[in-house]
């Protein structure tokens, strides 16, 4: 196995990890999921 591969993989584990921890709060995850959107709309 690559590094790389094994980097992503830890990645995933920990993103899926904070969402696990933000799963209560929905309208916190739709506000990220914006803020990370907003960029592309204001071009």
């Amino acid at each position: 196995m690559d590094r790389s591969h094994l980097e992503s993989q830890i990645t995933a584990q920990k993103s899926t990890k904070i969402l696990k921890q933000y799963k209560p709060s929905k309208s916190i995850a739709n506000k990220l999921y914006e803020l990370s959107l907003y960029p592309y709309f204001r071009q």
